[in-house]
């Protein structure tokens, strides 16, 4: 991760590391069971992943941009195949 120093008038102020960057990703879901994702009665889920994964790697999903909640418990898939409308 990248860090940053802001320098003002005054000085050069203490390092700082940057926030992580979000992605957002649009998957389907399912809390019950691969099965249910992968045989077409999966829903919709908006996630997000810090930018510098991608879904195959990502070692976490979160609900929101800020990355501060981890999403929901259950089973995710990047693939339209899967039977939800993302």
């Amino acid at each position: 991760m990248a860090n940053f120093r802001k320098q003002t008038s005054a000085e050069l102020e203490v390092l700082t590391g940057c926030p992580s960057c979000s992605t957002e990703l649009s998957l389907c879901f399912s809390a019950t069971s691969a099965d249910e994702l992968c045989c077409g009665t999966a829903t919709p889920s908006t996630v997000w992943i810090d930018s510098s994964y991608t879904f195959t790697n990502a070692p976490d999903l979160f609900t929101t941009s800020a990355m501060t909640t981890k999403a929901t418990t259950g089973w995710y898939s990047d693939d339209l195949a899967a039977g939800c409308a993302v």
